[in-house]
Parts: C-alpha cells; structure tokens; sequence
C-alpha cells in the first residue's frame, strides 16, 4: 500500500512543483514586461511633450526676432506663451537644457533692471542662448548634434561676412558653453569659416 501512496504522490508532487515554478516564472516575466511597458509609455510621452516643447521654443524665437513688428496687444501673448515655455521646459527638459534656461532668465532679470544699461552688441548677442536652448532641445529629442552656429548662418544675412558680429556670437556662446559644462558640439570654432 506505501508504493501505491507513493506512486500517486510523487507525480503529484512533480507537477504541484512545475505548476509553482511556472506560475513564479509567469509573474517575473509579466512584472518585467509591463516593466518595459511603463518605460516605454514614460518614453514615448517625454518625447511628446519634448516635440511640443520644441514647437514652442522656434514659435517664440520667431516671435521674439520679429518683436519690433509686434502689435502691443501681442506682446502680452508673447509673455504668456514664454511663461509657458519656462514650466514646460522645467517639467521635461533635460539638466542641460534646463541650466540653458535658468542662465537665460537670470540675464534677463539682470538686463531688466533700472540701472543695467546694455551695449549694442550684449543685445544682439543675447540671442544665443535660444539658440543654445533649440540645439540642446534637438539634441534631446532626436539625438543629433546641431552646432548653434548653423542658425546664425541661417538667420542672419552677415554673420559670415561681419567679423565683430560673428565674435559677438561666437564669444556668447562659447562663455555659455563653458560656464553651464555644456556638452562640447555647441561651442562655435573661433578660425573663419
């Protein structure tokens, strides 16, 4: 009778243990598939917002480089979609990015107040770190490395034929570069090109 107990338990037992061990390797396979979904969906929303936020930044450039044109009841458009800009940056953006951003905005308290009087050329240079930024930001959402330089060439007309205007750039951003620990493609090379 003890061999007939033991042969109905032990296959019992065999299959009780394999149903066990398949049961645990089922659960750390789904825990760490839905793991890599999480990841995924992080991802995929992160590079959304950064697409949008992307959108935003060249919207605002151009709005800022056509200022001047600007009707008065825009600006205060122009001010909130900036405001905007800043949270979302903040929100998604990279350190870099956001290192970028926090220098801007502390130029632009120290541009703003009463007794700062600003050179023509800190004016025109100031720019540079939208620029800064919209490099950085294309850097972060698609991985390719676009030297700032390229949208001056791109923007301004005499940026390649006006010495003291291309250094004003070149300086500001290579300043800006090594201040923040940027990484290196976005510094400018000083030789004429």
């Amino acid at each position: 009778m003890n061999d007939d107990i033991l042969k109905a338990v032990v296959p019992a037992c065999i299959t009780g243990f394999i149903t066990i061990v398949g049961f645990i390797a089922t659960a750390l396979n789904m825990r760490k598939t839905f793991r890599a979904e999480l990841r995924k969906k992080k991802t995929d929303y992160y590079l959304k917002k950064l697409e949008e936020l992307y959108s935003l930044h060249v919207k605002l450039l151009d709005t800022i480089m056509a200022q001047s044109k600007l009707p008065e009841n825009k600006r205060s458009d122009l001010l909130k979609d900036f405001g905007e800009a800043l949270s979302n940056t903040f929100a998604y953006g990279s350190r870099d990015l956001v290192a970028i951003v926090a220098k801007m905005q502390e130029q632009n308290y120290v541009r703003n107040q009463a007794t700062y009087e600003p050179k023509d050329k800190e004016n025109i240079s100031h720019i540079h770190y939208n620029i800064l930024l919209l490099c950085q930001l294309k850097y972060d959402l698609t991985g390719e490395r676009v030297n700032p330089e390229q949208w001056y060439r791109m923007r301004f007309s005499d940026y390649s034929f006006d010495a003291d205007f291309r250094m004003c750039f070149v300086d500001a951003t290579n300043r800006t570069v090594k201040d923040l620990g940027l990484q290196k493609f976005l510094a400018i090379k000083r030789n004429k090109r």
